[in-house]
């Protein structure tokens, strides 16, 4: 019988939940979850301990995920914690296409859609119920909030946040530090 592997969660409010819960239906054992909040470390989260502070981490090895919404956290603490392994999370209730990549630390939500010959950085949040088309090329440290649509050929520079409901037509390029308001169409 395969041992399952051991994750640890950066971030215990609801994304982390979230990521936390998508690893443990895909076999994961999720030993902790990390957080600053004082008021979080030292209590349970699905019955997972909080362990904190963040940097706490430093004395940790093994595979993390960063499981919060802010693109400039989770890219600090990439860095910071470069010893760590970072494995893409891809929720069961998912698709991602054979033909697509989705580099590390990615967590691909619940109804998300990612089709052929798509590109996904690293450490990107690719949330529920979001369209990532056919060769749409997502930079780094990107929040793809849920319900977005990325319409075919879309380019998204790094640590980009397409809020709830966004969506970017065909052929657009979405520079790099964009914010794309909730519900809007980047034009």
């Amino acid at each position: 019988m395969e041992v399952a592997k051991e994750l640890h969660v950066v971030g215990s409010g609801g994304h982390g939940r979230v990521v936390a819960s998508a690893a443990l239906a895909l076999g994961w054992k999720v030993v902790a979850f990390w957080d600053d909040r004082e008021s979080a470390i030292g209590t349970e989260v699905l019955g997972i301990p909080v362990r904190g502070p963040i940097a706490g981490l430093a004395e940790v090895r093994g595979y993390a995920n960063f499981a919060v919404g802010n693109n400039l956290a989770r890219m600090r603490w990439s860095e910071e914690f470069s010893h760590l392994e970072f494995p893409v999370i891809q929720h069961p209730f998912s698709f991602v296409d054979p033909n697509a990549t989705i580099l590390e630390g990615t967590f691909v939500s619940a109804g998300a859609v990612v089709m052929v010959a798509a590109q996904v950085g690293r450490h990107c949040i690719v949330n529920t119920n979001s369209a990532v088309d056919h060769d749409v090329v997502v930079g780094d440290f990107v929040h793809v909030g849920p319900g977005v649509a990325l319409a075919g050929g879309v380019k998204v520079g790094d640590r980009i946040h397409l809020d709830t409901g966004a969506s970017v037509p065909y052929g657009k390029i979405v520079p790099s530090d964009t914010v794309v308001p909730a519900g809007s169409t980047f034009l």
